[in-house]
């Protein structure tokens, strides 16, 4: 099937947001391997300006691909990609509850388990497609 300009447009825009979900990620990564002063303000400012954006964006983009071109459904690696996404988002909810509702020194260690889960899980995102 041939593309076209919006699903380019589309394409576009969802490789850049999940480029910089990752990097925000990393960055929270290694915040906590640093431990830096004031973790807890530069992982909310990342979180609420670059991060939940992000995770909200690539799902949506990834879904309006879909239904620009639903040949890709045909595919099993689509199955997996569209879970692990699901999964991504839905532990973006759970970790930005854990830093923006609870106390941030009683949930450090969570958070950063979570915040390596979901970066792992953007990474072998990117492995599915990369070799499908």
């Amino acid at each position: 099937m041939i593309q076209s300009s919006f699903y380019s447009i589309l394409n576009t825009i969802h490789i850049i947001f999940m480029v910089s979900w990752i990097i925000c990620l990393i960055f929270i990564y290694y915040s906590f391997k640093k431990k830096s002063s004031n973790l807890e303000l530069k992982v909310k400012q990342c979180l609420n300006k670059m991060a939940m954006p992000s995770s909200f964006i690539v799902p949506l983009t990834g879904f309006l691909m879909i239904i620009e071109d639903p040949s890709e459904m045909r595919n099993i690696y689509f199955y997996a990609k569209f879970t692990l996404a699901v999964f991504g988002f839905l532990a973006m909810l759970q970790l930005r509850s854990w830093v923006e509702f609870d106390v941030f020194d009683k949930n450090k260690l969570k958070i950063g388990r979570l915040n390596l889960l979901i970066l792992m899980n953007l990474l072998l995102i990117n492995l599915i497609v990369y070799y499908k």
